[in-house]
This record gives C-alpha cells, sequence and structure tokens, in this order.
C-alpha cells in the first residue's frame, strides 16, 4: 500500500463516526418522512442529551483502563434523588444529593477496585445490583413525580429553534470534559494509566488516586445524566431501560462506536458524543420509517459488530508488522 492511500486510510480511521454521523444523516434525511425538520431535529438532540452526557463520564473509565457496569442503575439513582428530595426540600438541595450520590459511588467502586484488588467487573456488576435493589425499596416499585412542573417546562423551552437548555447543558458538559481529557495533567494521566499503568507509576502519578478520580467522574456523570432525564420527562423510575432500550447497553455501544478503546488509553469525549448522535439520529430515522425498538437494537449491534471486527482486523496487521524494520527489511530481500 503506498503512502497516499496509508494517509487516507489513517485519516479515514481518524474521522470515522464523523463519516458515518453524516452518512446517517443524509439517507435518513432522503427516505425517512418527517425526519428533515426543526421540531424533528431538536427532538433528535434533545433525545441525545443524557446518553452523551454519561458517554463522556463512561469514555473516561473506559481511557484508564476499567469498566463501569453501574452507570445505567446511578442514572436510575441520579433521577429517583433528584425527584425525591426536590419534593421535599427544593431544586438545588436535589440536585447536589443526586450528584453528591454519583460521586459516593463512584468513590466506592474505586476504592473496592484500587484497594480491595478486586475486579471492576465485579465491583460495578454488584454496585448495580444494590442500587438497583435499593431503589425498588424506596420507590415501592413505583415510578416517582416531581411536584414542579415549572423546571420541566423550563427544560422544554426551545431556545434559537434547535437548543432547550438540556442540550446546551450537554454540550457545555460535553467541553468541559474533553478540555480535561485533552489539555490538563490529570486528562494525560488518564490515558498514560490506560496505556501503560506501571509506566505511570514509575512517573510519579499515584495511579489508585487518579483510578478512583475516573470512577466518581464516571459515576458523577451518569449521576448528572439522570438529574437532566428527570428535570426534563418530571418523572423517574427504578428500573429505566428494562422493557426497551438500556441507557447502559446504549452508552456503552456508542462510546465503543466513538472509537474508544476496551484495553485503556485511547479515545475521545467528543467522538463517543458524536457517536450517540449518530445512533439517536439511526433511531430517529427507523422510527420515522415506521420500525420499532427491535430494529434498533438490531441496527446498533450490527454496527457495533463491525466496528468491533474492523479493529480486530486492524490489530492482526499491526502484530503482522510489529518490531519490523522496513529498511533492514529492504536490505535482507536483495
Amino acid at each position: 500500500m503506498s503512502k497516499g492511500n496509508v494517509k487516507i486510510s489513517r485519516v479515514i480511521d481518524n474521522n470515522r463516526i464523523y463519516i458515518m454521523f453524516a452518512i446517517v444523516f443524509i439517507v435518513m434525511s432522503i427516505i425517512a418522512p418527517n425526519f428533515l425538520n426543526f421540531f424533528n431535529i431538536a427532538n433528535i438532540l434533545k433525545g441525545a442529551t443524557m446518553a452523551a452526557v454519561v458517554a463522556a463520564g463512561f469514555s473516561v473509565i473506559l481511557i484508564t483502563g476499567y469498566l463501569d457496569l453501574s452507570i445505567g442503575s446511578v442514572i436510575n439513582l441520579g433521577a429517583v434523588v433528584t425527584i425525591s428530595v426536590n419534593n421535599v426540600a427544593g431544586l438545588v438541595p436535589g440536585i447536589l444529593a443526586a450528584a453528591g450520590a454519583g460521586l459516593i459511588i463512584g468513590v466506592i467502586n474505586g476504592l473496592f477496585v484500587t484497594k480491595g484488588k478486586i475486579h471492576a467487573f465485579i465491583v460495578t456488576i454488584g454496585m448495580a445490583t444494590t442500587i438497583k435493589g435499593f431503589l425498588y425499596i424506596v420507590t415501592g416499585s413505583a415510578s416517582i413525580n416531581i411536584n414542579n412542573f415549572d423546571i420541566v417546562a423550563f427544560m422544554e423551552t426551545r431556545m434559537f429553534y434547535l437548543f432547550t437548555p438540556s442540550v446546551l447543558i450537554t454540550i457545555v458538559l460535553i467541553l468541559i470534559a474533553a478540555f480535561v481529557m485533552t489539555k490538563t495533567r490529570p486528562g494525560r494521566v488518564f490515558f498514560l494509566i490506560g496505556g501503560n499503568r506501571d509506566t505511570a507509576w514509575f512517573a510519579g502519578y499515584n495511579t489508585d488516586r487518579y483510578s478512583i478520580f475516573a470512577f466518581m467522574i464516571s459515576a458523577g456523570m451518569a449521576a448528572i445524566g439522570g438529574i437532566l432525564f428527570a428535570l426534563s420527562a418530571g418523572t423517574a423510575v427504578p428500573n429505566m431501560g428494562e422493557k426497551g432500550l438500556n441507557p447502559m447497553i446504549f452508552v456503552i455501544t456508542s462510546v465503543i462506536i466513538g472509537g474508544t478503546s476496551m484495553d485503556g488509553g485511547k479515545g475521545s469525549v467528543i467522538k463517543s458524543a458524536i457517536a450517540v448522535l449518530t445512533l439517536t439520529t439511526l433511531y430517529n430515522g427507523f422510527s420515522c420509517l415506521g420500525s420499532g425498538y427491535e430494529v434498533q437494537i438490531a441496527s446498533s449491534g450490527l454496527i457495533l459488530a463491525a466496528i468491533i471486527s474492523y479493529e480486530a482486523y486492524n490489530s492482526y496487521k499491526e502484530d503482522l508488522v510489529r518490531g519490523q524494520r522496513k529498511k533492514l527489511l529492504a536490505e535482507i530481500e536483495k
């Protein structure tokens, strides 16, 4: 393969999620009735808010080399705590309590993983189950509604034709997370830990402390996603996603499609958010075509399978040439 083709292939690979989003948007604009209008585009943006915020936090924990499977339950926790405390003490205490609950969950997860030396898969699955049981007890297995619908009306207000407050808040949070990950030392350390934990330790960084911080970001952003959902919908349930599209599966799928490596050390908050927007656009287009959840879930599964296969092929090619020196090989082959 010529150098020109290699460069083109690399550019396409680095920007594949943007290309994928453009293709999905253009195709749906052509084939899906009532897709391309301000009202529907606004719905797509609003529909991506919760998952995009959660995906930003999940990207951080995956980049650091861990897996947080408690995010789905933490979303529900954030929503339930927000409404429960709001109905008793007011909006600000409700938001602070929900965000604080998310951070506490992150600290507990991080401590069990780093100090207890328990695999993150086991810790976060156990935490998810614990939270789920707690929420069923607190809510009586029923939905709860907010007593102040003024905030719901405000969160649904459209600004500049397309953007609601929840969308604007989401954009700000994603930009902050992206800045931290790319322009600050803690962000670079997250990448370093995910790429090679021993190297980070020998460089003088407290890897356990940074890992706990990564779990706090993951759970904290999941709780904020729950807050945004609760304030926009005016309701919360202990089992969101059990009878439809599971938020945790949607977020994990989006982050992987966005290019974040499950091995750690590689990823982008922005690309994860664009992946969320891409899948939301795809699902919305299928809805405009009259398709149900089963088609949406199947389509995301096919995309994920294609991305994983592509990554596996790339890894296979890299392994074939790893350690090779082209000039030396050329001399040998003469």
